[in-house]
């Protein structure tokens, strides 16, 4: 199983590896693109942002996901999220975080 999609939209592209490290923007290396393909490096959301742009898809797109297997609350989620503007999908992502996170003391409730 592949650790994430990236190759595969990539040549779906006909892009190679250089070609999309130059495409990315600021520029990148052929090097951190394979990082990135083979797991080596994190695929954090920054980077899931510029690739996603680049390559024209969503970020969530980038990473090997059946969507089958989410429950109909992630779905539902999942497509919520997909409506969403850019500026609403940040302001969502960072309230989603701030939810996520627990405050000192408090814990998950």
């Amino acid at each position: 199983m592949d650790v994430n999609r990236i190759r595969e939209l990539r040549e779906g592209r006909g892009w190679t590896m250089e070609e999309l490290a130059v495409r990315v923007a600021p520029p990148t290396t052929a090097s951190q693109i394979s990082k990135l393909e083979k797991g080596r490096r994190k695929l954090t959301y920054e980077w899931m942002q510029k690739l996603a742009l680049t390559l024209g898809c969503y970020p969530q797109d980038l990473v090997d996901q059946d969507t089958e297997t989410l429950s109909y609350q992630e779905q539902q989620l999942l497509a919520t999220f997909r409506g969403l503007s850019d500026v609403q999908q940040e302001a969502f992502l960072h309230a989603a975080s701030a939810l996520a996170t627990p405050r000192p003391g408090k814990g998950k409730s």
